[in-house]
């Protein structure tokens, strides 16, 4: 599930400095180079230029983008980035490279669970 409306409203305003209902290529460009450490998927791994991808997600070609353009281009940009990231995350588990995951290898990718302090008060009962 994706941000709510009132998210994306919120979102959207902080993008939009001026207020004026669009974004603009330099308002574009200072919300891709806002980083906040971790993966970004605004970040180009194949040359792509920030003007490239403003341009991508202006679908009239007005040099601005609507909220609209932003909800979509946006919604595009996360679902590959979120492709590459299983991707990558299915590649590592694969250790035999079969190209299907056993039970083991499955397994494996799960992060460690961590003890709750229910469990933790169950265990020294026991």
């Amino acid at each position: 599930m994706g941000p709510s409306q009132a998210m994306r409203d919120r979102m959207f305003k902080k993008v939009d400095s001026n207020g004026d209902g669009s974004v603009s290529l330099d308002e574009f460009k200072a919300l891709a180079s806002n980083k906040r450490g971790g993966p970004d998927p605004l970040s180009s791994t194949d040359g792509e230029s920030v003007e490239d991808l403003f341009s991508s997600f202006d679908a009239d070609g007005d040099g601005s983008l609507s909220q609209s353009e932003l909800d979509t281009g946006m919604a595009a940009r996360m679902q590959a980035f979120a492709d590459q990231l299983k991707a990558a995350m299915f590649a590592k588990a694969d250790t035999n490279g079969d190209g299907s995951l056993s039970a083991e290898e499955f397994a494996a990718m799960r992060p460690p669970k961590r003890a709750t302090a229910a469990s933790t008060s169950l265990s020294v009962l026991a």
